[in-house]
């Protein structure tokens, strides 16, 4: 056991330095357009590539439906449709997506590739997003760039980083995101994780977060809290067949109750 875990071990030591020197730095919020509900860290789910540019999971064929309800209000909601897809270690999701009422909302287009493998994953994400309403001046659309890198470790630990905004033109992003990182640990049924975010501006504090989940078959349910300020999240999700539900409930002592749903179909004869 211990040879085959030195070897693993040698494979992706390498593409750990520049990850560990990430970590170094001290996960802001997410932005309004592919944030469903799921825990931190890589996913076989599409909607992490397009939002963190973090690929997971088995190459499977999958189709996602996702409604935000931000803060308790019904005027601004996310609604989204994401489609994902994978051959061998080869991962690629797009998705389009549609936030807020027509005087003060934006739709937005997203492109995720990257590649993942049991030991590794790394890709890349494109966003573009355009104003709903412009009255008779153009409507206001901006461009975003991001990359995303994760490594497996021995008894199932993993390590993460996600830079959504690398690169960005145009009108700003509805939230400025720096560099997102964290780590997390399994033990059966049971996952722990860590999570970092580097401050954007030079005023900021940046954010951490902790969380845990208990996983029993195609069934979750995680716990996560978050600091500056402090405030809890808790979601639940299960499959069935080719077909899965998530949901998740987030609180914020100023911003109010945030909501987020998920419904999933998955290809028949995919894993």
């Amino acid at each position: 056991m211990r040879p085959h875990l030195g070897v693993a071990f040698a494979r992706i030591a390498p593409l750990l330095a520049p990850l560990l020197a990430l970590l170094a730095a001290p996960v802001p919020s997410h932005a309004q357009d592919f944030d469903g509900p799921a825990p931190a860290g890589p996913s076989p789910l599409p909607a992490p590539l397009l939002e963190r540019a973090l690929p997971g999971g088995a190459p499977a064929l999958r189709l996602e439906a996702l409604a935000v309800e931000w803060g308790g209000l019904g005027d601004f909601t996310t609604r989204a449709l994401v489609i994902g897809a994978g051959c061998r270690a080869a991962r690629i999701a797009a998705g389009l997506s549609s936030t807020g009422d027509p005087e003060l909302g934006w739709n937005a287009a997203a492109l995720g590739a990257g590649c993942a493998t049991g030991s590794f994953g790394a890709g890349l994400r494109v966003i573009g997003r355009r104003d709903r309403s412009g009255d008779s001046a153009p409507r206001a659309a901006g461009l975003e760039v991001g990359g995303g890198f994760w490594a497996a470790l021995p008894r199932g630990a993993v390590l993460w980083a996600s830079l959504p905004a690398l690169a960005t033109a145009g009108e700003s992003p509805p939230l400025d995101r720096g560099l997102e990182s964290g780590a997390r640990a399994r033990a059966g049924e049971l996952s722990l994780w860590l999570g970092w975010s580097a401050p954007v501006r030079a005023a900021d504090t940046g954010e951490r977060l902790a969380g845990v989940a208990l996983e029993r078959g195609q069934a979750a349910v995680w716990f996560e809290a978050r600091d500056r300020p402090l405030r809890a999240s808790f979601g639940i999700r299960g499959e069935r067949g080719p077909i899965g539900v998530g949901f998740a409930v987030s609180e914020h002592p100023v911003l109010g109750e945030t909501v987020r749903l998920a419904l999933t179909a998955r290809a028949d004869g995919t894993p």
